[in-house]
């Protein structure tokens, strides 16, 4: 997503440096008109992966900044899911709803704890938490969808509304999926 908006912003800047060149020297227009092309070919073409910069864990050192790439279905595919099951309550924008529903975007309490947030959609989450410096207390449904949806829509949570975070793999969502049913059958045999 980025990358298409850099690449827009580029050429709208680019076509007003070459009108102004157009006004003052009428024979680049034909340079100008092929440049053009290329460009609007290159935005054209399907992206098939988004580079955004990520903070990355360091082992408790603080935090380093890296390239993370999702793809653009995986980030597609977390859009549909959260306007079928999440933008009742937070909204198509992130925002929430003040004093009822915290914000996903920006959000420090979600970007926080990736697996944490990963529970929060299995299982739910009831009581007080504090996001962005604003306390809420209420309760969150599970949500009942499969694994790969699961890891669609937190990657296009944690990368959507000024949130910058690395991709939620199957793969995670699974092991903390197989940790709770652990936990649940541990409890069940006391």
């Amino acid at each position: 997503m980025r990358r298409t908006v850099d690449l827009l912003m580029g050429f709208v800047c680019l076509s007003l440096v070459v009108k102004g060149c157009q006004q003052s020297n009428p024979e680049n227009l034909g340079n100008h008109l092929a440049e053009q092309a290329i460009q609007k070919s290159e935005a054209d073409k399907p992206i098939d992966s988004v580079a955004l910069s990520a903070p990355v864990e360091n082992a408790g050192r603080g935090v380093a900044v890296a390239a993370v790439h999702i793809s653009k279905s995986q980030m597609d595919d977390g859009k549909r899911v959260y306007a079928k099951n999440c933008v009742a309550c937070h909204q198509a924008n992130g925002e929430g709803i003040p004093g009822l529903f915290p914000p996903l975007g920006p959000s420090d309490y979600l970007m926080a704890d990736k697996e944490r947030s990963i529970r929060i959609l299995i299982q739910g989450q009831m009581g007080e938490i504090v996001v962005n410096g604003k306390h809420y207390n209420g309760a969150m449904p599970p949500i009942p969808i499969k694994d790969e949806q699961m890891a669609n829509v937190l990657t296009y949570i944690r990368n959507s509304w000024g949130n910058t975070g690395a991709p939620v793999t199957i793969e995670e969502v699974r092991k903390v999926r197989e940790e709770l049913a652990g936990n649940r059958a541990l409890a069940d045999a006391r």
